[in-house]
């Protein structure tokens, strides 16, 4: 696997500052990659792997030279020894803008000028119902800016193989109808923002999300609880108990059809979820999200069996517009296309999807990838031309619409390189799903690409994040 140290040391570096005046001394940073998809050369001082000065220097020397404004300095990660000999395709951004709200909170919280988190959706198939791309990023991140806290997890566990990493979740399977935007659909196309949804049977029904247990990387601890539901005329009430005690009641009947979210401040430490149903009408849960105070980066892992951008683009527009605005994302990643069927209605539908997300979060960045790679057989190395087709189009949808591209496909090795991770035990038996250690070496180029992207932009905009003071809201 991967060794994380190489990652987080990086990004320790790149949540460092460097003062422009001129009794700074120099330093050693990294060299921008001219072309995208070129192997970035990094410094090689293993003496201090953090790249100028901490966040309280800089701040300090800030308060010292008033108007100035230090520019950020953003390494990315030195690949692994035993990464493939591959390059990292760049991030494409053909308007200049598909990534720059990113960026621009980015910047904000390495100068420790935000109230709260760089908040990452990420959407996915079965690839992503174990949380291993998105809870490898999630880990490689916090343990570099801090843990944050888990982020969102659903109430429903629709399939046996879906499970989020660093939290526990669960629920009375007896007491639940579980709904998923892809695989077993409910009329009102109402899920939420993660797709699935979890609707009351019986009164008393329970469901539940604790903590991290101790000993765990990250998500011990969480300060901030947010629960994600459906409002509709004449629905139900639920319960909501912490570490055993009640502390609230929630009513979801409503005048129309809506997304609520009901949020809780706690202690920061370990915590115990529990909602049940008080009464026999019915209760749709979304999911719970839960959170530590301290400004971070949040992760959460969108990942839905079977989705497409076609079963994305059915959901309910108001209620997930809402459900969307509540989770606040700053960056929303989709990794689509391995279920993609009717290839002619794949822009429309995909078109529907950057809507819906940009009317809920304006400004968000958005960031397209082509699918991982899939083989014709064990026997004919020749990559499926559906993989490729698919990878074409959304490339072509990304610059069509103003949203980031990555080549997903490339960076794993391109043509018939799902074989190679079947050599190297990076993937499962069926030549479609990633195993953790492949899902880790992709989170590293995946994190790889991002942060060269920063690092350029950066470099363009060295007064990023100066112009709001500390705990503004951006």
């Amino acid at each position: 696997m991967p060794r994380r140290s190489h990652v987080i040391g990086w990004l320790l570096g790149a949540a460092a500052c460097v003062a422009a005046c001129a009794c700074s001394s120099s330093r050693s940073v990294s060299t921008l990659p001219s072309l995208p998809g070129q192997r970035s050369e990094l410094s090689h001082d293993r003496a201090d792997p953090i790249v100028g000065a901490t966040l309280e220097e800089n701040t300090a020397a800030e308060a010292k030279a008033p108007g100035r404004c230090a520019p950020l300095e953003v390494r990315w990660p030195e690949l692994a020894a035993e990464d493939l000999a591959v390059p990292v395709p760049g991030i494409v951004d053909d308007a200049d803008r598909g990534l720059e709200g990113l960026y621009r909170k980015l910047a904000l919280l390495m100068r420790g000028r935000l109230d709260d988190h760089v908040r990452i959706g990420f959407y996915g198939d079965s690839n992503m119902t174990m949380d291993l791309l998105s809870g490898s990023m999630r880990r490689t991140l916090q343990e570099a800016f801090g843990d944050a806290g888990h982020g969102y997890v659903s109430v429903g566990i629709p399939w046996r193989h879906y499970r989020h990493r660093d939290v526990v979740h669960g629920l009375d399977k007896t007491a639940w109808l579980e709904w998923a935007i892809s695989t077993r659909k409910v009329q009102d196309g109402c899920y939420g923002v993660g797709g699935i949804a979890s609707e009351s049977v019986q009164r008393g029904a329970k469901a539940w999300v604790r903590t991290a247990p101790e000993g765990s990387p990250i998500g011990t601890s969480a300060s901030r609880v947010e629960i994600h539901y459906l409002r509709r005329p004449g629905w139900g009430s639920f319960g909501v108990a912490v570490d055993g005690r009640r502390v609230a009641q929630v009513d979801t009947d409503a005048a129309e059809y809506g997304a609520g979210v009901h949020r809780l401040e706690l202690e920061d430490g370990p915590h115990a979820v529990e909602l049940m149903t008080l009464d026999r009408r019915k209760v749709r849960l979304f999911g719970v999200a839960l959170e530590r105070s301290q400004p971070g980066i949040v992760v959460d892992s969108l990942g839905i069996g079977g989705v497409s951008a076609h079963a994305l683009s059915l959901a309910h527009p108001v209620v997930t517009r809402g459900s969307l605005a509540n989770r606040r994302y700053d960056l929303v990643l989709f990794l689509l296309g391995t279920n993609t069927v009717n290839v002619s209605t794949q822009h429309e539908a995909m078109a529907a999807v950057i809507r819906a997300h940009r009317d809920a979060l304006p400004g968000v960045s958005l960031l397209l990838m082509s699918p991982p790679d899939h083989v014709l057989s064990f026997d004919d190395p020749r990559t499926d031309p559906m993989t490729i087709r698919v990878g074409q189009q959304m490339r072509g949808i990304a610059s069509r619409h103003g949203a980031a591209f990555w080549d997903f496909w490339s960076a794993m090795g391109g043509e018939g390189s799902m074989l190679e991770f079947q050599r190297r035990h990076w993937n499962q038996w069926d030549l479609y799903h990633l195993n953790e250690r492949g899902a880790s070496y992709m989170a590293t180029r995946l994190l790889h690409a991002l942060w060269g992207g920063f690092a350029a932009w950066a470099k363009a905009h060295p007064d990023a994040g100066c112009d709001l003071e500390p705990g503004a809201r951006p």
